[in-house]
């Protein structure tokens, strides 16, 4: 009997390879690039009252992401929270 061949994917098909720019680390070097550019352009861009500001409108973005995130991982899946923080 002869051996069987077995087909070889393709090297765009192959999905153990990760490109070297992850999308991760582009966004990271956008924002960064972004917050340098304002910073040059504006000088009260990085000014402490600024950080405090972006860290104030932020921070409620960020509990409620921490509740679902818990809700999510305990298997009840209620995504409801967009139309109730809507209101």
């Amino acid at each position: 009997m002869a051996p069987e061949s077995v087909a070889q994917p393709e090297a765009h098909q192959r999905s153990g390879r990760r490109k070297p720019w992850s999308a991760e680390l582009t966004l990271a070097i956008a924002l960064a690039v972004l917050m340098a550019a304002l910073s040059l352009a504006r000088p009260n861009f990085l000014n402490v009252a600024n950080l405090v500001n972006l860290v104030r409108q932020i921070s409620i973005n960020g509990i409620l992401a921490v509740g679902v995130t818990y809700v999510l991982l305990t298997g009840g899946v209620d995504l409801s929270l967009g139309s109730v923080v809507a209101r």
